[in-house]
C-alpha cells in the first residue's frame, strides 16, 4: 500500500509554527503541548469485529455487550481517515486499522475539530451497536425502519460516542493508508469483499468522469448527485456529492485522474466514492496502462522497486522461462534463456528481446488450463520466444522477483505478435437441442417480461463465468461476480466467452431444486470457464436477459441430465406415504419453481404434499410421479386415490392427475384423468375427499400416474394433499378427517404422547449447510428445514463470524422428515446473552431450558415439528431484549 503524504490537510505545520512561536517568549514558561494517552486496548482487529457481527441483510441491528463479561468486552482502536470540514462527508467518522476500516454515525457536525484526520482513537464499544444503514455496516445507534421491517444502524449522540471514545497521542497523517482500486471489477457485492473494502480510503487508479468538462460535482443545496467514473475496463463507479458541500459548484475535472475517497455503500446503488474534498481527484495526466498506451516492462520494474501498486496493460519481449526446481528467483542463474524449455508455467518478459538482467524483466504467472498457457508457454510455442507480448495485470512481487500477477489467462487479457488466439465464442443457433441459442442471441432478443416466457423450450450455450450474489441488496445481474469465491446455489451467470467479465454481455441462469445440485458453482467451483447448455424460458430474470424453469442441461465434462430413472416396474400401487418421505419408485419432477412435493404427518396419518407457499420463483410446475407400471400385467384397473386442498380465498393454483407414457415428464405423452377432487373451503382444510373408481382399462405396455401441481406467480397458494394411492389393490379408499387448520398442516400434538420413541443412529447437519438459504429452505441428510421470520422484526439469518444461524423473536424453524425421536441443538456460545425459549409444536424439551444451556435436547415422535423463539431473552444476560436462538449444529436421531 502506498501512504499518502500530500493529500490530506493535517496539524503538523501548525503545532511546530505555534512551538517556534513560543520559544522567543522568554518571560514565559514554554507551552506544554499535552498528548493524549489512551487508557485502554484493542483487543480486536476491525476485520475481525466485522465478520463476528456480519449479517447479509441490508438492515440490522446488533448490540455489543455485556459489560459484566469482559470476555465479551471489545475494544478497536483505530486511526480517522474522513473528515467532514468541507461537508460532504455527513455525520460519520471512518477510522482504520491494518486490516479494515468501520464507518461511526454521530449525529454531530464539525467532527474534524475534534476528530483530526491521523488521529489514533481506541473505542470501548461494551454496549454499543453495530448493523447495516441500506447496506453499509456500521456502528451507531439501533432504529426501526418501517419500511423495511427491519431494524437498522443510524446517528448516535455525540455525547455516547465520546464516552466510549479516548484519543492516544497526536495526529499522524504518514500512517494513514490508501487501498489501490486499480479497477472496479475487484468491488464484488460478496460478503468478504463488502467487509473488506466498505469505508476504506481507496485509491482508483487511472479513471475519468463520465461527464467530464459538463456536469458540476452536484446540485446546490440537494441530499446528494451520483456522477460516474469510468476505469480503463469501461466499467462505472458513483461518485456521490452533497449539494452542500464547499466544491458542489465545481465542474468534474477532465483528463486521465486518480480518485481518492472513502468507498462507501448505499442499498441498490451499491459502491460508491465520498469525496473527502475536491482535492481527491489528482491528475496523473496521460498515465499508461491502457491497452493502446501500455507501461513498459521498466516503467512496472520502476513502480514495483518504488512499492507503488498498479494495474494495467504491459509491452514487452518473451525472453524465458523461470528454471526447473527455482522456487524463488535470486539471479540470472534462475531463469532458462534459451531452449528447449522444460516448463509451461511461467514466462519472462523483458524491455528488449535480448535483455538478460534480473532488473530488466517481469515473471508472469501462467494460470492453468487457460488461453494465456495453451498459446503462450514456451514448451509447447518454442516459436514465441523473442515476440512481442501485450499483457495485462497487477504489479506485484513474483517468486521473489519483480512479476505480474492477477492475469486470468483469459483471451482477452493479452496478445502475442503473429500469434492467433481462438477467442471460444459459440456460434449462432435456432433454440434447439442440436443448435442452441448462442449467450449474445438472448442478450439481443431483451426479455422484458419477469413472468411469461419470451420464447419456451429452447436450449441456450454459453460459459459459465460466475454468479449472482443473493445476499443483502437485490439480486441483480448487473452485480454479477466473475468467480466461483463465495457462490451461491440458486443461479449462474453465463458468458459469451470464458473470459468474459462484462454484465451486460451475460445472461442469469435460473437453477431449480431439479438441477440446483448438479450445476451450482458453491459445489463445482471447477466448472468455472465450462461450456454448459440449459433448456428452458426466455425470460427477465433479476434485472437482465435470462433463462428460468431450466429443466435439463449438457455441461462439458459434467455430463446431462440424467434420464428419470425407471426403477423396478411394479404392477400395483398401495401408497399411503408412510413414513414422510420420498416412497421407493416414485419421484418428484421439477419443471419450474422452487418447491417440491414433501410428506408431513397429522394425527399418526402421513400423505403427500405440494404448496407455493414460501416459494421464491414461481411459476410452479411441480410432479409427484409413481413408479413405472405395467399395464399388462394389472387385473384390476381401477385408479383410486383422495384428494384435499386448503382455502385462503382466491387462488390461481391448479391441481390434476394424468397418465404419462413416460418418466420424461417435459416429452411424455400427457392424458388428464378426470376424477372427482376436493373443492376448497372458505378457509381451512377440507375432508381428504375420494377420487372415485377411475377406469385405465383403455391404456397399455408401461405408464405412470402424475399428480400435477401448478401455480404461476399469485396472492394466494393452495396446498394440494394426496393420499392412499391405490391401483390393482383389490380395496377401496376410505374418507379421512381434516389434517389441521391455519399454515401448517401437518400440526398437531405429539401423536406419541409424552413417552419417546426410541432412537436410531443420528445425523448430523452443521449450520453451515444453511448458508444462502436463511431464511428459506433447505432440504439435506432427508430432512427440510425451513426457517421463518414469523411475526418477528428480524429475518432468520446465516452468520459467518461464528459459523451460526441466528433465529431471531418470534421467527421459526420447521424440520420435516422422516420420524424423528431426539434433536439435539447445539448453542453458539454468544448466545448466552439474548438466549430464550425454543417451544416445540410437538413432543417435549428434555430437559427443560436453563440458563447457562450450551445445547437445546427435543424428544418425541415425529415427522413435523415447528419450534419457535420467544419473544424476550428471559434465559440470557441481556434480559428483557429481543430473544435470540443460535444454533451452529444440528443432530437428528431417527425413530426406530
Amino acid at each position: 500500500m502506498k501512504k499518502i503524504k500530500s493529500y490530506i490537510l493535517g496539524l503538523t505545520a501548525a503545532i511546530m509554527a505555534g512551538t517556534a512561536l513560543s520559544a522567543c517568549q522568554d518571560d514565559f514558561d514554554n507551552p506544554v503541548i499535552e498528548v493524549p494517552q489512551a487508557t485502554i486496548e484493542a483487543n480486536i482487529s476491525i476485520a475481525d469485529l466485522k465478520a463476528q457481527f456480519w449479517n447479509d441483510a441490508t438492515n440490522y441491528a446488533d448490540s455489543i455487550y455485556d459489560a459484566d463479561d469482559p470476555t465479551h468486552r471489545y475494544v478497536i482502536a483505530g486511526r480517522v481517515v474522513s473528515s467532514d470540514e468541507a461537508s460532504n462527508v455527513f455525520k460519520s467518522l471512518v477510522i482504520q486499522d491494518e486490516t479494515a476500516a468501520i464507518a461511526l454515525s454521530i449525529n454531530s457536525y464539525n467532527l474534524y475539530l475534534n476528530y483530526r484526520v491521523g488521529q489514533e482513537i481506541v473505542i470501548d464499544l461494551t454496549g454499543m451497536h453495530i448493523g447495516k444503514y441500506n447496506g453499509l455496516q456500521q456502528l451507531g445507534r439501533p432504529e426501526w425502519y418501517a419500511n423495511g421491517n427491519a431494524w437498522e444502524v443510524t446517528f448516535m449522540s455525540p455525547e455516547f460516542f465520546a464516552a466510549h471514545a479516548q484519543l492516544n497521542g497526536l495526529p499522524q497523517r504518514q500512517l494513514i493508508d490508501t487501498i489501490a482500486v486499480p479497477n472496479f471489477a475487484m468491488l464484488t457485492p460478496n460478503p468478504g469483499t463488502l467487509r473488506r473494502y466498505q469505508s476504506q480510503l481507496v485509491r482508483l487508479q487511472n479513471v475519468h468522469f463520465e461527464d467530464a468538462g459538463k456536469e458540476k460535482f452536484s446540485e446546490y443545496h440537494s441530499s446528494g448527485v451520483n456522477r460516474n467514473l469510468v476505469d480503463q475496463a469501461g466499467q462505472t463507479l458513483a461518485v456521490r456529492t452533497s449539494g452542500y458541500s464547499t466544491f458542489w459548484n465545481t465542474t468534474l475535472p477532465e483528463g486521465n485522474l486518480d480518485v481518492v475517497g472513502i468507498l462507501s455503500y448505499y442499498g441498490t446503488t451499491g459502491w460508491q466514492l465520498i469525496l473527502i474534498d475536491e482535492n481527491g481527484c489528482i491528475n496523473v495526466g496521460d498515465r499508461p496502462g491502457a491497452k493502446d498506451n501500455p507501461y513498459t516492462v521498466e516503467q512496472v520494474v520502476e513502480n514495483e522497486a518504488a512499492g507503488t501498486p498498479g494495474n494495467g496493460w504491459i509491452k514487452g519481449y518473451i525472453v524465458g522461462t523461470v528454471a526447473p526446481e527455482v522456487e524463488t528467483v535470486a539471479s540470472a542463474d534462475d531463469i532458462q534463456w534459451e531452449g528447449p524449455f522444460i516448463l509451461n508455467n511461467t514466462l519472462v518478459i523483458g524491455s528488449s528481446a535480448d535483455v538478460r538482467a534480473l532488473d530488466k524483466v517481469l515473471v508472469v504467472s501462467l494460470p492453468a488450463e487457460t488461453a494465456l498457457r495453451q498459446y503462450g508457454n514456451l514448451r509447447d510455442n518454442p516459436g514465441n520466444l523473442g515476440k512481442e507480448i501485450l499483457i495485462k495485470g497487477n504489479f506485484e512481487q513474483y517468486m521473489g522477483t519483480f512479476g505480474i500477477t492477477g492475469n486470468t489467462g483469459r483471451a482477452d487479457e493479452f496478445e502475442i505478435d503473429g500469434v492467433p488466439i481462438d477467442s471460444g465464442e459459440i456460434a449462432e443457433g435456432d433454440g434447439t437441442e442440436a443448435s442452441p441459442y448462442n449467450v449474445a442471441q438472448i442478450v439481443a432478443k431483451n426479455p422484458s417480461d419477469t413472468q411469461t416466457a419470451l420464447e419456451s423450450g429452447v436450449w441456450v450455450k454459453g460459459y459459465i463465468v460466475g454468479y449472482m450474489p443473493t445476499g443483502g441488496s437485490s439480486t441483480l445481474l448487473k452485480d454479477a461476480v466473475f468467480s466461483a469465491d463465495g457462490a451461491t446455489n440458486l443461479n449462474l451467470v453465463l458468458g459469451p466467452t470464458a473470459d468474459c467479465t462484462d454484465a451486460s454481455k451475460c445472461i442469469g441462469i435460473q437453477l431449480p431444486v431439479a438441477i440446483r445440485d448438479a450445476l451450482n458453482l458453491a459445489t463445482h467451483p471447477d466448472y468455472l470457464g465450462k461450456v454448459l447448455a440449459v433448456k428452458g424460458g426466455i425470460f427477465k430474470y433479476c434485472g437482465g436477459p435470462g433463462i428460468k424453469n431450466t429443466s435439463e442441461y449438457k455441461i462439458d465434462g459434467g455430463g446431462d441430465t440424467p434420464t428419470p430413472p425407471v426403477g423396478d416396474v411394479v404392477t400395483s400401487l398401495n401408497e399411503g406415504f408412510e413414513g414422510g418421505t420420498m416412497p421407493a419408485g416414485w419421484s418428484n419432477v421439477n419443471i419450474s419453481g422452487d418447491k417440491a412435493w414433501y410428506f408431513p404427518s397429522f394425527d399418526n396419518n402421513y400423505y403427500a404434499a405440494m404448496t407455493g407457499y414460501k416459494g421464491t420463483t414461481p411459476p410452479f410446475d411441480q410432479w409427484l410421479l409413481s413408479p413405472a407400471i405395467d399395464m399388462s400385467q394389472v387385473t384390476d384397473k381401477v385408479l383410486t386415490f383422495e384428494s384435499q386442498v386448503n382455502g385462503y380465498g382466491s387462488t390461481e393454483t391448479t391441481f390434476g392427475v394424468y397418465v404419462l407414457t413416460s418418466a420424461d415428464v417435459a416429452n411424455a405423452t400427457k392424458t388428464e384423468l378426470h376424477c372427482t377432487l376436493a373443492t376448497a373451503p372458505a378457509s381451512g382444510y377440507s375432508g381428504f375427499v375420494p377420487s372415485g373408481n377411475i377406469d385405465l382399462s383403455a391404456y397399455t405396455g408401461t405408464i405412470y400416474i402424475g399428480f400435477r401441481y401448478y401455480s404461476p406467480q399469485a396472492a394466494n397458494y393452495a396446498t394440494w394433499c394426496v393420499d392412499n394411492v391405490k391401483l390393482n389393490a383389490g380395496n377401496t379408499p376410505g374418507g379421512g378427517d381434516n389434517p389441521g387448520g391455519g399454515d401448517n398442516p401437518g400440526g398437531g400434538d405429539n401423536p406419541g404422547g409424552d413417552t419417546p420413541a426410541e432412537p436410531g443412529d443420528a445425523v448430523t447437519i452443521m449450520a453451515t449447510a444453511f448458508n444462502g438459504n436463511v431464511p428459506g429452505t433447505t432440504t439435506t441428510e432427508g430432512y427440510t428445514f425451513d426457517f421463518e421470520k414469523n411475526g418477528g422484526s428480524t429475518a432468520p439469518a446465516f452468520h459467518a463470524g461464528t459459523s451460526a444461524v441466528r433465529i431471531y423473536a418470534k421467527g421459526s424453524l420447521k424440520i420435516t422428515g422422516a420420524p424423528m425421536a431426539k434433536i439435539v441443538f447445539t448453542i453458539a456460545s454468544d448466545n448466552r446473552y439474548r438466549y430464550t425459549t425454543f417451544t416445540p409444536s410437538a413432543g417435549k424439551l428434555d430437559p427443560e431450558q436453563a440458563v447457562g444451556d450450551e445445547t437445546i435436547t427435543w424428544v418425541g415422535n415425529s415427522g413435523d415439528v415447528t419450534f419457535t423463539v420467544g419473544d424476550l431473552a428471559t434465559l440470557g444476560s441481556e434480559s428483557g431484549k429481543p430473544g435470540q436462538i443460535r444454533i451452529t449444529k444440528i443432530e437428528i436421531y431417527p425413530a426406530k
